[in-house]
Protein backbone atom coordinates (compact mmCIF):
# COMPACT_ATOMS: atom_id res chain seq x y z
CA UNK A 1 0.00 0.00 0.00
CA UNK A 2 1.37 3.38 -0.99
CA UNK A 3 1.86 5.86 1.84
CA UNK A 4 -0.02 9.05 1.01
CA UNK A 5 1.40 11.29 3.71
CA UNK A 6 4.73 11.98 5.35
CA UNK A 7 4.89 11.15 9.06
CA UNK A 8 6.35 14.13 10.91
CA UNK A 9 6.02 12.75 14.41
CA UNK A 10 4.75 9.50 15.85
CA UNK A 11 4.51 7.99 19.29
CA UNK A 12 2.17 5.79 21.31
CA UNK A 13 0.21 6.46 24.44
CA UNK A 14 -0.83 3.42 26.43
CA UNK A 15 -2.44 3.13 29.85
CA UNK A 16 -0.65 0.17 31.41
CA UNK A 17 -1.86 -2.02 34.26
CA UNK A 18 -0.86 -2.66 36.93
CA UNK A 19 0.75 0.50 38.18
CA UNK A 20 4.50 0.08 38.68
CA UNK A 21 6.16 -1.03 41.87
CA UNK A 22 8.31 1.48 43.72
CA UNK A 23 11.50 2.04 41.74
CA UNK A 24 9.99 0.95 38.39
CA UNK A 25 8.13 4.18 37.65
CA UNK A 26 10.54 5.47 35.01
CA UNK A 27 10.40 2.24 32.99
CA UNK A 28 6.58 2.26 33.27
CA UNK A 29 6.35 5.87 32.02
CA UNK A 30 8.63 5.21 29.05
CA UNK A 31 6.73 1.99 28.20
CA UNK A 32 3.45 3.91 28.47
CA UNK A 33 4.68 6.41 25.89
CA UNK A 34 6.24 3.80 23.61
CA UNK A 35 9.76 5.14 24.14
CA UNK A 36 12.31 2.38 23.60
CA UNK A 37 15.03 1.14 25.92
CA UNK A 38 17.68 3.33 24.27
CA UNK A 39 15.52 6.38 24.93
CA UNK A 40 15.33 5.37 28.58
CA UNK A 41 19.12 4.86 28.74
CA UNK A 42 19.72 8.28 27.18
CA UNK A 43 17.28 9.93 29.59
CA UNK A 44 19.01 8.32 32.58
CA UNK A 45 22.42 9.34 31.25
CA UNK A 46 21.30 12.94 30.74
CA UNK A 47 19.68 13.05 34.17
CA UNK A 48 23.06 12.32 35.72
CA UNK A 49 24.92 14.89 33.58
CA UNK A 50 24.73 18.64 33.18
CA UNK A 51 24.62 18.25 29.39
CA UNK A 52 26.01 15.96 26.69
CA UNK A 53 26.48 16.16 22.94
CA UNK A 54 25.14 13.53 20.57
CA UNK A 55 28.63 12.12 20.02
CA UNK A 56 29.29 11.94 23.77
CA UNK A 57 26.03 10.02 24.23
CA UNK A 58 26.89 7.73 21.31
CA UNK A 59 30.32 6.99 22.80
CA UNK A 60 29.10 6.47 26.37
CA UNK A 61 26.32 4.09 25.33
CA UNK A 62 28.29 2.41 22.55
CA UNK A 63 25.34 2.74 20.16
CA UNK A 64 25.12 3.71 16.50
CA UNK A 65 24.76 7.39 15.78
CA UNK A 66 21.59 6.72 13.77
CA UNK A 67 19.86 5.01 16.71
CA UNK A 68 20.96 7.74 19.13
CA UNK A 69 19.68 10.47 16.80
CA UNK A 70 16.31 8.73 16.53
CA UNK A 71 16.02 8.33 20.31
CA UNK A 72 17.10 11.94 20.96
CA UNK A 73 14.54 13.17 18.42
CA UNK A 74 11.80 11.23 20.20
CA UNK A 75 12.81 12.48 23.66
CA UNK A 76 12.99 16.06 22.36
CA UNK A 77 9.69 15.77 20.47
CA UNK A 78 7.77 14.64 23.56
CA UNK A 79 9.36 17.41 25.63
CA UNK A 80 11.49 15.29 27.95
CA UNK A 81 14.83 16.85 27.00
CA UNK A 82 16.10 20.19 25.73
CA UNK A 83 18.76 21.12 23.22
CA UNK A 84 20.99 24.15 23.01
CA UNK A 85 23.39 24.08 20.09
CA UNK A 86 25.00 20.64 20.18
CA UNK A 87 24.21 20.02 23.86
CA UNK A 88 21.27 17.97 25.12
CA UNK A 89 20.10 18.33 28.71
CA UNK A 90 17.15 17.97 31.08
CA UNK A 91 15.74 21.20 32.46
CA UNK A 92 12.55 19.95 34.16
CA UNK A 93 11.65 16.90 36.20
CA UNK A 94 9.78 14.25 34.21
CA UNK A 95 6.37 14.77 35.83
CA UNK A 96 6.50 18.52 35.09
CA UNK A 97 7.59 17.86 31.51
CA UNK A 98 4.67 15.47 30.97
CA UNK A 99 2.14 17.84 32.54
CA UNK A 100 3.30 20.85 30.55
CA UNK A 101 5.31 20.09 27.42
CA UNK A 102 4.07 16.62 26.46
CA UNK A 103 0.47 17.55 27.18
CA UNK A 104 0.79 20.74 25.10
CA UNK A 105 2.35 18.85 22.18
CA UNK A 106 -0.36 16.17 22.16
CA UNK A 107 -3.08 18.78 22.50
CA UNK A 108 -1.71 20.74 19.53
CA UNK A 109 -1.55 17.62 17.36
CA UNK A 110 -5.14 16.69 18.23
CA UNK A 111 -6.28 20.27 17.63
CA UNK A 112 -4.59 20.29 14.20
CA UNK A 113 -6.32 17.01 13.31
CA UNK A 114 -9.69 18.39 14.43
CA UNK A 115 -9.18 21.55 12.35
CA UNK A 116 -8.61 19.46 9.23
CA UNK A 117 -11.95 17.69 9.66
CA UNK A 118 -13.74 20.98 10.48
CA UNK A 119 -12.28 23.09 7.70
CA UNK A 120 -11.09 20.52 5.18
CA UNK A 121 -7.49 19.96 4.01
Amino acid sequence: MEQRYETLFEFKIRLLKPKPQKGDELVWVFDSLGINELGLKIYKLLSSSESLTRSEITDKLNESEEKVIEALDTLYSVGFIDRLGEAYFISKDLASSIRTRTKRIISKILDDIAKVIEHGG
